[in-house]
């Protein structure tokens, strides 16, 4: 889990605000200097007193003079002194502005500072959770490395090499491996058919590992009663007349296989020949997320079982050389006598034969898969073309509380999408399909009607089987 950390930087620059206000008042006063003459009448000037009252005045008046230039003298000189201090005061402003500029870069500098730090301690954070990153993702890679220890632990078995261990060869592998063990295939093709596994182990490829069982009449891998609980996974199964057939072994897991090729070069009608996967007595099993192609008969058959599951398989060209009759034992996926298997999320295409049969079954629930095309690839069996018809995408035959739902099927003119006999039809429950044909109640055809509605109506399949009509049914 990797946190994510979030630094907040919050920048607060002061502004710092001047105001610059000087002012001087000048006032002058003007004194105003009158002069006059005086005219005295002779008569009354005495001779032996003469005033000169001119050159008093006169020097009064320039008394009065001086005194103004004394007084102008004073006032320039008050106005330069004033002068002086505007301009101190001007030279303090220009100081103060210039200290207020310096503040202000000051405080920038401070600012950026305190930026670059916040960058700095970022980065460091940055730093840390990268390496805090890759510190949980070397936990994570050690977790999963331990993880795969873990499951090796807790099944208690060891991990077998085909390759290292073996030199290839895989039938000593899986001889010598234990129950819980996992016996591991390379990159590799490994040329092997009538391949016994009778343990619980886990047979586990890779992409690229492939069997090729060489044309064999012989199952590729044959899984008996003993190895319940076996998974084989991560395979392609090629080249032979069976794929997988398994016999009485529960609770498997066939998942991530790629089956091809299978039944094609010796068609045999006997048994369970041709087919892909076949699964007998094999209650619990689960078939995942696979592919089966190119198969003479049957793509994937499960009889006789109670509980399963198959989903997210596809199954594609079965039948394409009508080596086989429609009505006996071919299809895409077929159901005998089980109770409650489940089919789901999976499709169907290019199949000469029903492509999904359920046969005389119980609780059956086939739900969410697709099937288009029914009839594109009819071929008659054998000289008379006409043996065979007709194919259904599903035939839901003499089966008891089948559930269908969410399907989307197609045919072509002359072929049916769905078709239900009359006694499946009683007690099937049909939710929502897309069938572009439908029928329902048609005929059911018996070797022995008894025996073989007490196989549909029993839920323990080992209760009553085929071997209840089989004298019958060969016959025919």
């Amino acid at each position: 889990m990797q946190d994510s950390l979030t630094t907040e930087t919050t920048e607060n620059v002061d502004s710092t605000y001047v105001d610059n206000a000087g002012s001087t008042e000048n006032s002058g006063t003007n004194d105003s200097l009158y002069s006059g003459d005086t005219n005295t009448p002779e008569s009354e000037v005495s001779d032996s007193v003469f005033y000169d009252t001119t050159t008093d005045q006169t020097t009064t008046d320039q008394t009065e003079i001086d005194q103004t230039t004394t007084d102008q003298t004073e006032i320039d000189q008050t106005t330069t002194d004033q002068t002086e201090v505007d301009q101190t005061t001007t030279d303090q402003t220009e100081i103060d502005q210039t200290t207020t500029d310096q503040t202000e870069v000051d405080q920038t500098t401070t600012d950026q500072t305190e930026v670059d730090q916040t960058t700095t301690d970022q980065t460091e954070v940055d730093q840390t959770t990268t390496d805090q990153t890759e510190v949980d993702q070397t936990t994570t890679d050690q977790t999963e490395v331990d993880q795969d220890t873990t499951v090796v632990a807790e099944n208690g078995g060891n991990v077998i090499n085909v390759d290292n261990d073996f030199g290839g060869d895989l039938k000593s592998a899986i001889a010598a491996a234990s129950d819980g063990d996992i016996v591991e295939l390379g990159n590799n093709t490994y040329s092997a058919s009538g391949v016994t596994i009778d343990k619980d182990i886990t047979l586990d490829g890779q992409d690229g590992t492939v069997i090729d069982g060489g044309g064999s009449s012989e199952p590729i891998l044959n899984i008996t009663q003993d190895a319940d609980g076996a998974t084989i996974q991560d395979l392609e199964l090629t080249n032979a007349n069976i794929g997988i057939n398994s016999y009485g072994a529960t609770d498997l897991t066939l998942q991530n296989l790629d089956i091809n090729n299978i039944g094609i070069s010796q068609p045999n009608t006997d048994g369970q020949n041709n087919t892909g996967i076949n699964l007998d007595s094999a209650d619990g099993f689960q078939v995942l997320n696979s592919t089966i192609s190119n198969v003479g008969r049957k793509g994937i058959g499960v009889g006789d079982t109670r509980g399963g599951t198959i989903s997210g398989i596809t199954v594609q060209g079965v039948n394409l050389a009508a080596q086989h009759p429609q009505n006996h034992d071919a299809g895409g996926a077929k159901f005998f006598n089980t109770t409650d298997v489940t089919l789901r999320d999976s499709s169907f295409s290019n199949i000469n034969a029903h492509f999904i049969w359920n046969d005389t079954t119980h609780g059956t629930t086939i739900e969410n898969n697709t099937a288009q095309g029914v009839g594109n690839d009819y071929i008659g069996y054998g000289s008379n073309s006409s043996i065979g018809l007709p194919i259904y995408g599903l035939y839901n035959e003499k089966s008891e509380d089948s559930y269908v739902s969410n399907n989307n099927i197609s045919a072509i003119d002359g072929f049916t999408a769905f078709n239900s006999t009359e006694f499946s039809t009683q007690t099937q429950s049909l939710d929502t399909n897309e069938f572009s044909s439908l029928e329902t109640g048609s005929t059911d055809y018996y070797a022995n009607e008894q025996a073989e509605i007490l196989v549909a109506t029993t839920e323990d399949p080992s209760q009553a089987g085929f071997e209840l009509f089989a004298a019958e049914y060969n016959s025919q």
